[in-house]
C-alpha cells in the first residue's frame, strides 16, 4: 500500500502534505517531521528519568523522598524533630531545637567570667572544691593544689592517729608520736576502706622510711594490718624484705616496739632500747619470738649483748610470765625454784653417781622391840643411811643418843630393809614413834 499523506488546508485550499514536508506551527502544525522536534517546537518539556522516578512513588503521612541513585528515588520517615530543624530560620533557631545553651558558642579566653553550667574549667568559671575530701556528689576536688590531691598524691595528708583514718588515700605522720602507727618513726600509710569512708572492713599498708629522730634509713620497713571488727583494728605485721625471719643470710630484724605487744611474727630479733623496761637485764640483746597459732600464746628467749647468759619466758592467755634464766657451766647459780634430777647425780669427777630415797615408819610398841621398812635397792649399793626418830612433833633423836634417859635406839641395814631396834631398858620415851630414813645408794 502506498504511504498515506495527511490532507491539510493550505493557502485556502485542501491538499495532501507532500512526503517529507512539514506544516508550520503557525498553520496549526508541529513544524517538524519527528516527535522530539515537534515537542520542542510546541513548547513542551522532554520526558526526564527523575520525573519518572517521582511519579513512581506512593506518598503517605510523615514521609519524604530522596535519591538512592541517578534517576532513582525512595521514601524515608520525616519526624517532628526533622520538620522542626527544617523550619529553623537560622543557626540560633537550630541550637534552640537541639537544646544547646550558651556553652555551644562560648569562646575560650583567659580571665573570662562565665556561668557554672558552661562546664568549662577556667580560673573564674565553675565552682571548685578547695578541701582535700568532699562527699557531695558532682563536686570537683582540687588536684595538685598545695602539692596535695584528693588521694594524697603529691604530699600525703598528715595524720595523728592511724585508727582514725577513713578515706581511701595516702597519709604521712609529721609527728613521731602518731598513735597506732606500727613504729614510732615517720612513715607513709595507704588507707584502703572496702567500699566507702564508713566501711567496716578495711586494710592499711605502712612504709617506714626514717630511723629514730627522723634520720635516714638504709633498710625501710613495710607493715600491713586489717580491721578485725567494725571499729577495731588488728595488729601490725611487718613484711620481711628478703629471706625468712633472720634465717640464712638475712639480717635479724630490730624489735623497735613494746616487747609485750603481739604484733610480730615468729622470728629472730634485736631487742633494742624500746624493750629495756621489760627485759630481765637493762642491756640490749638478741633473741627470738615464737608466735602460737592461738592468739595470746607465745614464747621468747633473750641473750644480752655483753654477757653469756640466757633467759626465756612464755605467754599464756594474753599474759606474759616472768623471765627465767638457763643454768650454765662456769658460773655460780642461784636457784629460785625446786630442781629435779631424775637420774643419778654426780658431784665432782671423783664422787659417785648417787640417788637418794626417803622411807618412813613407826618404832616398836615395847622396849627391846624392832621395826623395819623395805628399801627396795641392792643393799651392796647403799653407801649411807640416816635415821631420825621423832619423840615429839618437832623434835627428833639420832641413833645412840644417851645424854637423856629413855631415848636410845640402834639402826641396822639388812638385804631388804632398814631396821630400827629399841634399847631393851633405855627407850621408854620413843615407843610407837614416827621415824624417817634417808638412804643413799650409788649407780
Amino acid at each position: 500500500m502506498a504511504a498515506r499523506r495527511p490532507v491539510v488546508r493550505l493557502n485556502g485550499s485542501f491538499q495532501q502534505l507532500p512526503t517529507g514536508d512539514w506544516l508550520p506551527v503557525s498553520a496549526g502544525g508541529t513544524g517538524a517531521t519527528d516527535a522530539p522536534t515537534a515537542l520542542g517546537n510546541l513548547g513542551g518539556q522532554p520526558l526526564h528519568a527523575n520525573l519518572t522516578a517521582v511519579a513512581g512513588l506512593i506518598g503517605s503521612a510523615n514521609k519524604q523522598f530522596y535519591f538512592t541513585g541517578a534517576g532513582a528515588m525512595a521514601l524515608a520517615d520525616l519526624t517532628v524533630f526533622g520538620r522542626q530543624m527544617n523550619a529553623a530560620a537560622d543557626q540560633a533557631g537550630g541550637r534552640s531545637v537541639l537544646g544547646l545553651g550558651g556553652a555551644a558558642t562560648y569562646g575560650v579566653t583567659s580571665g573570662a567570667t562565665g556561668q557554672a553550667d558552661f562546664l568549662l574549667w577556667r580560673t573564674n568559671d565553675l565552682v571548685k572544691q578547695t578541701t582535700t575530701f568532699d562527699t557531695n556528689a558532682g563536686r570537683v576536688l582540687v588536684m595538685g593544689s598545695g602539692n596535695q590531691g584528693p588521694f594524697g598524691l603529691g604530699q600525703g595528708a598528715n595524720y595523728t592517729d592511724a585508727n582514725a583514718l577513713t578515706h581511701m588515700a595516702f597519709y604521712r605522720n609529721v609527728s613521731l608520736a602518731a598513735s597506732n602507727a606500727p613504729t614510732p618513726y615517720q612513715q607513709y600509710i595507704l588507707n584502703l576502706p572496702h567500699v566507702a569512708d564508713t566501711s567496716t572492713t578495711a586494710g592499711q599498708i605502712a612504709l617506714q622510711y626514717t630511723s629514730a629522730g627522723g634520720g635516714y634509713l638504709a633498710d625501710p620497713h613495710l607493715f600491713i594490718r586489717s580491721k578485725t571488727g567494725a571499729t577495731t583494728w588488728g595488729n601490725w605485721y611487718e613484711l620481711l624484705r628478703t629471706g625468712d625471719y633472720g634465717l640464712g643470710g638475712t639480717a635479724i630484724v630490730a624489735l623497735e616496739t613494746n616487747l609485750n605487744d603481739n604484733d610480730r611474727g615468729t622470728g629472730f630479733y634485736n631487742f633494742t632500747a624500746q624493750s629495756l623496761g621489760i627485759l630481765p637485764l637493762n642491756i640490749n640483746g638478741y633473741g627470738y619470738h615464737f608466735d602460737n597459732a592461738s592468739a595470746g600464746f607465745a614464747f621468747q628467749e633473750y641473750v644480752p649483748v655483753t654477757l653469756n647468759r640466757k633467759f626465756f619466758r612464755r605467754q599464756a592467755s594474753g599474759t606474759w610470765g616472768g623471765w627465767s634464766e638457763y643454768a650454765f657451766l662456769g658460773s655460780a647459780q642461784t636457784w629460785t625454784a625446786k630442781q629435779m634430777f631424775n637420774d643419778y647425780t654426780q658431784l665432782g669427777d671423783t664422787a659417785p653417781a648417787i640417788k637418794m630415797k626417803k622411807l618412813t615408819g613407826t618404832t616398836a610398841a615395847a622396849e627391846g622391840g624392832s621395826a623395819s621398812v623395805n628399801h627396795g635397792v641392792t643393799s651392796s649399793k647403799v653407801i649411807g643411811v640416816q635415821v631420825l626418830v621423832f619423840h615429839s612433833s618437832t623434835n627428833a633423836i639420832l641413833p645412840g643418843w644417851v645424854a637423856s634417859a629413855g631415848y636410845q635406839y640402834d639402826v641396822q641395814l639388812t638385804s631388804t630393809g632398814v631396821q630400827v631396834v629399841l634399847h631393851a631398858t633405855n627407850s621408854e620415851n620413843i615407843l610407837s614413834k614416827a621415824f624417817t630414813v634417808l638412804i643413799t645408794f650409788e649407780e
